[in-house]
């Protein structure tokens, strides 16, 4: 052992390293060649001095080189120091040692100091050097740990089978060192990020192969609080980015198909009611041609007949008109024309319009304002339409001798017109349908009133278009309240319209072909 004196005299060198009486060791932190030994470490593995800087510290362990490697960089990165291991002897005997070790830096090179204990025999020194290792080599994921200069303190197994390479490969290095730049970069700049703001992140990314990532980064802490490195998980989703976008694309040739069904369905029925029309307008020219020139020559049986055709004519105008509009309102195309009208008096006109109707069944129409006068910006031919409906309902299905009221009044900022009857009410249970597409309170009025089921869908459709509400409130037996609210809106640059009574009593008229005068 006279050799081993020979490497200095230098007096702290002598006092705190050479003469210690604990076991030391430096080495090399990039090659674990071991570049100095005590004496208590010569004694203690029973090696000469200069037989002891011929080892590595793998040489002297009997854990695998990739731990050894995480140790020293988990001590380099000063977040654990102290390590359980195994020593092997000169002589092939097996000792439990407990390894303190350190990063120190001497000539502008790094190394490691470390200082060995022999540890007594126990089940615990033979467990695993590092938890850390053993947690990560279970997660299904890519995982992996860094110190604070981004170097690889641990990675898992995963890790070694996406990126084809060993641990023992990636230990201590740099990501510039194992990626392609543009990478390595990525995964710097998302390190700093995490670093400096002090936060988790979560993402996904495409790598270089083409494949998609879900990778999760957070910073590490010490038990003071202070960072010491950044961990992350990574996970394969890209089956799942296929199927999604399989769904997607699915779904978007699905809504396209739907579309393209929708237009189909909704030109074809444009066709056809126009197709409709043409007869409808035929005959009823017809019909006013024999009034007015054949109107000595009609008998009284003729002119029931005449009275029926054109009850008829009007009946079919009327659904498709009502098919027309539901089709452009449903699409989107129905044109919303707002013009100012006194509102009080155009619906007192719309009431006017029907007494007749109600008068031919015996019943008392009414009509209330809590305003005497008000203008509102609104489209009037809907609005004539809503009410005409409503009240072709309401006297349809009024016996004989009862009331129907039409009281309109402000309130707020809306407008709101409640149509009140007597009539059979709707049941409980079918309140919720009656604004549907062919729902009706009870079949047995298809026959009663020869209704088609799509009257308070398209009011409803209309309402919905001048941005109002419809409302009922209904008693079986006792009558029904229709309330429809729409926004008070006008236009001062426009004066109001002026009514039309003529052209009010023609929408009344075709509205009421059910009824028989």
């Amino acid at each position: 052992m006279e050799d081993y004196y020979q490497n200095t005299d230098d007096e702290y060198y002598n006092i705190f390293f050479k003469n210690s009486v604990s076991i030391m060791l430096i080495s090399d932190y990039e090659t674990l060649k071991i570049t100095d030994a005590n004496y208590a470490a010569c004694a203690f593995y029973k090696y000469s001095y200069q037989e002891m800087l011929e080892l590595t510290l793998t040489d002297l362990s009997t854990v695998k080189a990739d731990q050894i490697h995480t140790q020293i960089n988990l001590a380099a990165s000063c977040i654990k120091n102290s390590f359980s291991d195994r020593h092997r002897l000169s002589t092939g005997e097996i000792r439990n040692v407990r390894v303190n070790s350190g990063l120190i830096a001497m000539n502008g090179k790094r190394y490691i100091h470390s200082i060995v204990f022999e540890a007594p025999e126990s089940d615990e020194a033979l467990k695993p050097i590092t938890q850390m290792q053993v947690i990560l080599d279970n997660l299904p994921f890519v995982a992996w740990f860094k110190d604070l200069q981004g170097r690889y303190i641990a990675v898992n197994k995963s890790f070694e089978k996406q990126y084809g390479c060993r641990k023992e490969d990636v230990i201590g290095k740099y990501d510039f060192e194992i990626f392609s730049k543009a990478q390595a970069d990525t995964f710097l700049f998302g390190d700093i990020d995490i670093i400096t703001k002090r936060k988790n992140v979560r993402f996904k990314e495409k790598n270089e192969n083409g494949r998609w990532n879900e990778v999760f980064k957070s910073p590490v802490y010490n038990e003071r609080g202070h960072i010491i490195g950044t961990t992350g998980i990574s996970r394969d989703i890209t089956e799942k980015k296929m199927q999604e976008k399989a769904l997607h694309d699915a779904e978007r040739r699905e809504r396209q198909l739907l579309q393209e069904t929708i237009e189909l369905k909704d030109n074809f029925i444009t066709i056809i009611t126009h197709e409709f029309k043409t007869p409808i307008a035929i005959i009823n020219a017809a019909i006013q041609t024999m009034e007015i020139v054949c109107k000595d020559d009609i008998s009284p049986k003729m002119r029931n007949y005449l009275n029926k055709i054109k009850q008829n004519s009007l009946r079919q105008q009327r659904l498709v008109d009502n098919i027309l509009d539901i089709t452009r309102l449903k699409a989107g195309r129905m044109k919303i024309t707002p013009k100012n009208v006194e509102i009080v008096e155009f619906t007192r006109e719309i009431v006017d319009s029907v007494r007749i109707y109600a008068e031919q069944k015996s019943l008392r129409l009414t009509f209330q304002s809590s305003c005497d006068k008000l203008i509102v910006s609104t489209d009037i031919e809907k609005y004539e339409r809503i009410l005409l409906n409503l009240l072709s309902n309401a006297i349809k299905f009024t016996p004989p001798n009862k009331s129907i009221s039409v009281v309109l009044y402000k309130k707020g900022t809306t407008l709101k017109i409640d149509i009140k009857d007597r009539g059979i009410g709707i049941p409980e249970d079918k309140k919720v349908i009656i604004f549907e597409r062919f729902g009706q309170a009870d079949t047995s009025l298809t026959r009663q009133a020869e209704g088609t089921g799509i009257g308070l869908y398209l009011v409803k459709l209309l309402v919905d278009s001048l941005g109002g509400t419809i409302q009922v409130t209904s008693e079986e037996g006792y009558g029904s309240t229709f309330s429809v609210t729409l926004p008070i809106r006008t236009d001062d640059s426009v004066n109001p319209l002026t009514i039309n009574e003529n052209k009010i009593m023609e929408a009344a008229s075709l509205e009421f072909s059910d009824v028989i005068l």
